[in-house]
């Protein structure tokens, strides 16, 4: 009986044993941080890359009958500002078209044509000039800032203004400056 009980003990124990065994196994995590900063490309491309008003009478307004074509060939989307870079040898943006040699100048993203009507809100279209790194202001479609997506394309269309009077009758070159930020 002795060995018997013993036997029992001895049973219970490994029994006990193995229990606390396998109580003592556990598990363990760690958390790893990835970081990557992906290379983009703003790429926005203009085609063509002028458009020619003809002759317009002084002291009347014209709009584009053709749109330019804004494509994002980048890899990221983007928004678009706008600015008169160089107002020409003889006229100046800064003044009104009610003045001599003065012009105003609007530009508007949209799907169709664009007409006078359409650009009733000053504010949204109007060009500035460009004024060391200040003077650029939003690109707009519709009073809405203009978004492109990757391979995104987008009309463009301008208003003229012409002065009341010129100094000279000789042909100016506007030059607009678009400038895209990555969103």
């Amino acid at each position: 009986m002795k060995k018997l009980l013993l036997a029992v003990l001895v049973a219970g124990l490994l029994g006990l044993a193995g229990g606390n065994l396998m109580a003592a196994t556990s598990t363990d995590s760690a958390n790893i941080n990835l970081l990557v900063t992906p290379i983009v490309a703003v790429d926005l491309n203009v085609s063509p890359t002028y458009y020619d008003f003809g002759n317009v009478m002084v002291k009347t307004s014209t709009c584009s009958v053709t749109a330019l074509t804004l494509t994002n060939a980048g890899t990221v989307g983007f928004s678009v500002d706008k600015a008169v870079w160089d107002d020409g040898t003889d006229w100046e943006i800064t003044k009104s078209s009610t003045e001599q040699n003065g012009f105003d100048l609007w530009a508007m993203v949209k799907a169709t044509q664009a007409g006078m009507a359409d650009y009733t809100t000053a504010a949204d279209y109007k060009m500035n000039k460009v004024v060391g790194s200040g003077g650029l202001n939003n690109l707009k479609d519709g009073g809405t800032l203009v978004t492109m997506d990757p391979l995104a394309t987008r009309n463009l269309w301008f208003r003229l203004d012409m002065p009341t009077s010129v100094g000279n009758m000789n042909q100016q070159t506007i030059k607009v400056r678009l400038r895209a930020s990555s969103l």
